[in-house]
């Protein structure tokens, strides 16, 4: 009986770390996009599609943060998105900031973490103010709490 609980405790503490060094490292660090964070719409399915970012509660007009620096590679009007400004934090991290009711970067500029790049609307397919927070891990969504704690606590 011993020997089989080894072997059982072995595997799981095997498991635990493949799982680990299989989690894709994220060389980001973020601060928040808003003054205050309270999630409206999680990431993940949704109304039978896939929301592939979180939606935060905002007044219009209300300053939205840039989470890092980097440079800004989209700025202006994208379908549902509505004004959208996306920045490229590094290499691997692009972070998409959308509904916005105004844009105050413009593409291809730096900017640094905390800078103002627009404010909260509800431009594009929104129901109403708010801003959809999305970030992109080589190209793919990924769940922005993995991202910034305080999202993931909401």
């Amino acid at each position: 009986m011993r020997k089989l609980f080894e072997a059982a405790l072995f595997i799981y503490f095997i498991t635990i770390i493949l799982l680990f060094t299989a989690m894709p490292r994220y060389d980001t660090y973020m601060s928040l996009p808003l003054d205050s964070i309270r999630v409206t719409s999680d990431y993940g399915c949704r109304w039978g599609g896939f929301h592939k970012g979180v939606d935060l509660a905002a007044d219009r007009g209300d300053n939205v943060y840039s989470v890092c620096g980097g440079r800004v590679v989209k700025a202006g009007v994208y379908g549902s998105y509505g004004r959208l400004a996306a920045v490229r934090c590094s290499e691997n991290i692009t972070v998409y900031y959308a509904h916005l009711d105004s844009i105050n970067v413009t593409k291809g500029e730096r900017i640094d973490r905390g800078q103002i790049i627009g404010e909260a609307g509800s431009s594009g397919n929104a129901t109403g103010p708010h801003l959809h927070f999305e970030v992109r891990y080589k190209g793919e969504s990924r769940n922005p709490a993995q991202f910034i704690d305080k999202i993931g606590a909401m």
